[in-house]
């Protein structure tokens, strides 16, 4: 996996920071415990990023590398998102840049 950029990280924290705001209630959030499972939720995550040719392959090496199943919450043809089976993030989102052309960048969080 490679290193990334602290704008990257940036974008994709507010990304999480998004998601965890539209799944779970406002009380839920910065540790507070979640009434209705008891699981205390955090967002101290580090983000392992790379890029792919496909979606697929994405997943594949996403659920390879963690050990984990995915629970897809947005699939679109051009990105997949969701959860890790431990409730970690994780993405699959096609990109276009006039350098590299279009390639699937893909990440996903561990504690």
């Amino acid at each position: 996996m490679a290193k990334i950029s602290v704008d990257k990280v940036r974008a994709v924290f507010a990304i999480s920071i998004s998601l965890i705001f539209i799944l779970f209630p406002a009380n839920t959030v910065s540790g507070e415990k979640n009434k209705s499972s008891n699981k205390i939720i955090s967002i101290n995550s580090t983000v392992i990023a790379a890029e792919f040719k496909t979606v697929q392959e994405c997943m594949d090496a996403i659920k390879k590398n963690t050990g984990s199943t995915l629970k897809i919450i947005t699939d679109k043809p051009s990105q997949v998102s969701g959860f890790l089976s431990d409730g970690e993030h994780f993405a699959c989102v096609e990109k276009a840049t006039d350098a590299k052309g279009t390639f699937i960048d893909g990440w996903y969080t561990v504690k």
